[in-house]
């Protein structure tokens, strides 16, 4: 039975990817003291400087590091995605209202991308991730605008 049809992940099922996962779990080592929890992520939290710029790439709909960077910085945050549903999720999340998003994708150049979305969704607007490496199989491929780190710091002046 394939993920495509029951519409959910089917990971944990396998009893290869559940001892993967187990394994992972019992012999990842705790991040050392000097690490801060950042929402999802540990950050050196004295390296921080205290108007951080941030520039957050691919959000999806996970945006605990971001607000975790808002609520301890006085941070100009930058989101960047090119999946509609994440500016749909952005737009209900009240901490963000600070933050500047912007649906494309970060690439090496400016242009157009070519991006594949998951088997489990149909179309762009429903998708909350896509890569730009086609996997067999995945026809499901859209274009979507891109910039380089570059172009992004020079439209706003950093």
């Amino acid at each position: 039975m394939s993920e495509k049809y029951l519409k959910f992940s089917i990971y944990l099922v396998d009893p290869l990817r559940r001892r993967s996962f187990s394994f992972e779990q019992k012999n990842t080592e705790k991040p050392s003291e000097d690490l801060v929890a950042y929402g999802n992520y540990f950050l050196i939290g004295n390296n921080i400087p205290d108007k951080p710029i941030v520039f957050s790439l691919g959000i999806g709909e996970d945006t605990r590091f971001d607000e975790a960077i808002l609520d301890r910085h006085d941070a100009r945050l930058f989101l960047f995605d090119p999946v509609p549903r994440s500016l749909s999720y952005v737009k209900t999340r009240k901490k963000l209202e600070k933050a500047e998003f912007e649906q494309i994708a970060v690439c090496d150049y400016d242009g157009e991308l070519e991006v594949y979305i998951d088997d489990l969704q149909p179309n762009l607007d429903t998708t909350t991730s896509v890569t730009s490496v086609k996997r067999i199989g995945n026809n499901n491929s859209f274009s979507v605008p891109c910039k380089s780190i570059p172009t992004l710091l020079r439209e706003r002046k950093i």
